[in-house]
Order: C-alpha cells, then sequence, then structure tokens
C-alpha cells in the first residue's frame, strides 16, 4: 500500500445538552469546554436573548455582508500564531469533574468535605481503602490502579516516602498507609518520614 504524508488541520465543534458529553481530564490537550451560562428560560431571559434578540440574529445571519465579514476573519486568521495546545477555560475544572466517573466524584466530595484521612491537601491509602469497601468498589479500583486514580485528581505518593509509605503506625488510620500529596501542595517539599507523618497528622 503506498502511502504519503501531509499536514492535517482540522478543527471541530461539538455541541451538546450534557456537560459529560466530551470527555475531558486534566492532561489532554485537544478540547477547549465552553460551558454556558444559559441553561434555563431564566438565564437566557436574564441575558436579554429574548425573542426580539433572535430575530436581530436571524437577520444579521442572513445579510450578506455578515458572511463576508466571517469569511474575511476566517481567511486572514494566522494558525501559526495559535497555541497547538487547547486552552484552559472557566469552564475546564467543571467539565474535568462531570467527566469524572463515579468512585472519582466520590474522592472528590470525600476530600471537599475534609473527611478524616482527605483533610488539608494529603489522603490516606488506608482512608480510600475503606471509602471503596464502603462503596463495595474495590474490585473496580483495585490497589494496582489506585495511584492512577489518584494521579487523575490532581495527587500523588508523596516523594518524601519511599513508595509513599509511611514507616510507623498512624494511629488515626490504625495502619501503615501510603500518604498522597495534591500535587503543588507546600507540603511536597518535606523531608523524612516521622515530619511527614506528623503534618499529616496535625491536617486530620
Amino acid at each position: 500500500m503506498e502511502t504519503s504524508t501531509c499536514r492535517n488541520m482540522l478543527g471541530l465543534i461539538i455541541t451538546s445538552n450534557h456537560r459529560d458529553a466530551v470527555t475531558k481530564t486534566k492532561d489532554d490537550r485537544r478540547y477547549a469546554t465552553f460551558i454556558t451560562p444559559h441553561e434555563t428560560a431564566d438565564d437566557i431571559l436574564r441575558d436579554g436573548m429574548d425573542e426580539a434578540y433572535y430575530k436581530r440574529l436571524d437577520q444579521f445571519m442572513r445579510d450578506p455582508m455578515s458572511a463576508k465579514y466571517l469569511r474575511h476573519y476566517f481567511h486572514a486568521r494566522v494558525v501559526a500564531h495559535h497555541p497547538n495546545r487547547a486552552p484552559d477555560t472557566s469552564s475546564t475544572a467543571l467539565a474535568i469533574t462531570a467527566s469524572l466517573g463515579s468512585i472519582e466524584q466520590e474522592v472528590l466530595e470525600a476530600i471537599e468535605e475534609g473527611r478524616q484521612g482527605f483533610a488539608g491537601g494529603w489522603v490516606s491509602s488506608k482512608a480510600l481503602d475503606n471509602l471503596l469497601k464502603q462503596m463495595r468498589a474495590e474490585r473496580q479500583i483495585p490497589p494496582a490502579r489506585r495511584r492512577d486514580m489518584m494521579r487523575a485528581l490532581g495527587y500523588d505518593w508523596h516523594p518524601g516516602l519511599k513508595d509513599g509509605r509511611v514507616n510507623n503506625v498512624i494511629m488515626i488510620d490504625g495502619g501503615k498507609p501510603r500518604l498522597y500529596i495534591k500535587l503543588g501542595h507546600i507540603h511536597a517539599n518535606l523531608q523524612g518520614a516521622a515530619e511527614i507523618a506528623r503534618h499529616y497528622q496535625q491536617a486530620q
């Protein structure tokens, strides 16, 4: 089969009534998400998008000059001057959350509530294990996959601990958990297992 390479420039606009229609993650670079603030009839009227507005919009779109303006804009647009990575928008965080599965959303809920083992930018593997057991989801997210799940949520093993695990039993956890720390958190700079464990316990 003969093949050849060429430049492939493709842009798409995907519209949907559902926030999770297009899966968005913090690592993808293809989708810029825009979630409209007009989700109810009251929202639309609040911002003046009534029947008269849509009549004016229809007239604008039917005007030949409007097409001329749009054609000029796209013809003169220099694609090379734009970044090849989709920008973050005011809707990015919301779209990422909407794309998460039910288990990930429950973990985030525990973090946002500041439950013991999930507070202060920390997550204990023991607390995570217990939450998954309560949800009967420990088989869906086995131990080997839990670090990947937490990374997707913006957490990782504390870099000051070997494989993320503390050296001594932490009383509030009843064991020696692995400690996840929020990426970019100031306590990610801590050194020494005892010091790291102490700050974790104080945060709970």
